[in-house]
C-alpha cells in the first residue's frame, strides 16, 4: 500500500532537504519554522486563482529604463 504525501508536506521536505544540503543539518533544524512559513507561501502563491490579465499586488509597476526623449 503506497502512502501518498500532501503536496504541503511534500514542499516542506523538499525545502528541508535543500536546506540540509546548503547549511547543514543542525542549521536547517533551527531555520525549520522559516522554511516551514516559506513552504506555506510558495504554496498559497502556487495555487492561487488569478486572472492571467490581473497583474500580481506584490509587484512593482515596470518603470521603462530607455525612456525616448
Amino acid at each position: 500500500m503506497s502512502r501518498s504525501i500532501n503536496p504541503k508536506s511534500k514542499l516542506f521536505a523538499e525545502l528541508n532537504e535543500r536546506a540540509s544540503e546548503l547549511w547543514g543539518s543542525v542549521r536547517a533544524k533551527k531555520a525549520s519554522r522559516n522554511i516551514k512559513e516559506a513552504a506555506d507561501h510558495i504554496y498559497k502563491v502556487n495555487n492561487a486563482n488569478i486572472d492571467s490579465s490581473e497583474p500580481p499586488l506584490f509587484h512593482p509597476p515596470l518603470r521603462d529604463t530607455n525612456p525616448k526623449s
